[in-house]
């Protein structure tokens, strides 16, 4: 059953899945390198993202799924310059349940580019998104300016041809943000970004399986009765 986003549940999306403490391996250090690929996550006055967002809520109690769907545009408002001369950008983030509707501005986050590395603050906590130059299986600390402790992100796929809806991008890369499985829960946490675009698409799925008898010839995701799977997909970019 497809429903409007109640105002409760948009503030759980935005707001949980960065709370989240990630599993901890160990740190690739950042260190200085020749940079490459700094074009996955450009950044300029002007641009925006807009994304389809659904979100699928498992329910425990009445054991169904709900299913909410709304859109989600990412602006760059301004350039910000700190007091040694370090640049970073407003980031306003806009909601409406459809294209009928009017934008909402519900959050401000930050991004910025370092010499070999991507940040984003979200939530006032900063992560590293990426990390330069892209190297298949090449693994960082994405919690290195922030208190939460160390986790590592890591890319899976690199430069790849991908489709997202209508839209379609030469090359396209993957961060795996977090992978923990076990036989009552699934924790996935995945972003991917296209070449002189950015993020594309992000997925971050956490369920569980709370029933006392567990069939376990059945796939997690198949059974699973608590959690959510929110998806983003880009449906427009531009500048």
């Amino acid at each position: 059953m497809k429903k409007s986003l109640p105002s409760r549940f948009l503030l759980f999306i935005f707001l949980v899945f960065f709370a989240i403490q990630f599993s901890c391996k160990k740190d690739v250090s950042i260190s200085p390198v020749s940079v490459n690929n700094k074009n996955y996550f450009p950044l300029e006055k002007g641009r925006y993202w807009i994304y389809k967002v659904d979100s699928f809520y498992y329910n425990d109690f009445t054991l169904s799924i709900d299913t909410f769907s709304f859109e989600l545009k990412e602006f760059i408002e301004s350039e910000i310059k700190d007091d040694k001369g370090n640049t970073s950008y407003r980031l306003e983030r806009y909601y409406r349940n459809n294209s009928a509707e009017n934008w909402t501005l519900k959050r401000v986050w930050q991004a910025a580019m370092l010499k070999n590395s991507a940040l984003k603050t979200e939530e006032n906590i900063k992560y590293v998104k990426m990390l330069f130059p892209i190297k298949l299986n090449l693994k960082w600390n994405g919690n290195a300016y922030n208190s939460l402790g160390e986790f590592n992100f890591e890319y899976t796929d690199i430069n790849k041809p991908s489709k997202f809806g209508n839209l379609q991008f030469d090359s396209v890369s993957t961060v795996l943000l977090k992978a923990d499985t076990s036989l009552i829960s699934l924790e996935n946490h995945t972003e991917q970004y296209a070449t002189n675009v950015g993020l594309v698409k992000k997925r971050i799925t956490s369920l569980q399986d709370t029933r006392s008898n567990i069939q376990t010839s059945i796939p997690l995701f198949e059974r699973a009765n608590k959690g959510t799977d929110v998806i983003y997909t880009i449906i427009s970019y531009g500048k």
